[in-house]
């Protein structure tokens, strides 16, 4: 199982990660730099990383967290979460982790 610290790290690398692939296209006026292999490998590492460390719930709460906008998240049963950092994430997916 993942670390907090390698799970905190591993976020912040992706979100750079992003950040450098969205400067990139840009700066290249290139959309399809997305498609690229460059990109998509990155992305790939980065979700390898997640499919071998978490269910498919704690999958599902990364990429939420990562990509809708909003902090705070419902559970089914209509119970509030916050998710306003990395660590309230960790505090979360903690519990869906692959033994």
């Amino acid at each position: 199982m993942i670390t907090k610290e390698q799970f905190l790290k591993a976020l912040k690398y992706n979100r750079e990660f992003n950040e450098h692939a969205d400067a990139i296209s840009s700066t290249l006026r290139a959309s399809d730099f997305y498609e690229s292999p460059i990109v998509e490998n990155g992305n790939a590492l980065f979700d390898l990383l997640i499919d071998s460390n978490f269910s498919e719930e704690g999958r599902d709460w990364v990429y939420w967290y990562l990509y809708e906008d909003g902090k705070i998240a419902y559970y089914a049963d209509g119970t509030q979460i916050k998710l306003e950092s990395d660590e309230d994430l960790w505090d979360l997916v903690k519990n869906y982790g692959i033994q």
